[in-house]
């Protein structure tokens, strides 16, 4: 039992990490696009351990249940205690949102849009990034693995009834939830300052 918990979190660990980017914008060079998309995977996925540390230990003191605690009470705060220097924003958004702070906005949603068609097509959705006001913009996709679908996959088969009824509790608008293996969760959201020579 107690080894079939610790693989349990490793896979919730492992479940939504940001996928291996390509470098893909025509409106940068190819240096400035591969600069700025490898920065911001750095920012995401420096996020994403941080998370995932305190997940681990809700995880391992409380299950499912104390991992949603977690996500509820804190998951915006330690994103946002990140954002520093170059790094003027990061966030996770979602066309199917669980906290009504990570609603995708239209540039977002053609994103995702893009890159559900691309995993329908068997593809790996690359990275994005562009530039917004004087701003990098960059997209990273998160796809869905095993562990997700603790919090988020079937009602029916998925989820424990009492996960389920601390999502109703927490979220009463909750559209997290319904997620296979390798189905578009959401993407990270990086803002980055534009350095006005290009990159250093």
């Amino acid at each position: 039992m107690k080894m079939l918990m610790f693989i349990s979190i490793a896979l919730f660990l492992m479940a939504c990490q940001p996928q291996t980017m390509v470098p893909q914008d025509e409106n940068n060079t190819q240096a400035d696009t591969v600069y700025y998309l490898n920065l911001g995977q750095q920012y995401a996925q420096n996020a994403q351990k941080k998370l995932a540390s305190n997940l681990k230990q809700a995880m391992q003191e409380s299950g499912p249940v104390g991992a949603l605690n977690f996500c509820h009470e804190q998951a915006i705060v330690l994103t946002d205690s990140v954002v520093a220097g170059d790094l003027l924003d990061l966030k996770r958004v979602s066309d199917k949102n669980r906290n009504p702070d990570n609603v995708a906005n239209d540039a977002q949603l053609a994103y995702i849009n893009q890159a559900k068609s691309q995993l329908l097509a068997g593809q790996n959705p690359p990275a994005v990034v562009h530039e917004l006001n004087d701003q990098m913009v960059a997209y990273y996709p998160i796809v869905s693995q095993p562990g997700c679908l603790q919090c988020h996959g079937s009602q029916q088969t998925d989820i424990a009834p009492e996960t389920l009824q601390a999502i109703k509790e927490h979220y009463p608008d909750d559209k997290a939830t319904g997620f296979a293996v390798n189905q578009l969760r959401g993407i990270w959201v990086v803002t980055m300052a534009q350095h006005p020579s290009g990159n250093p």
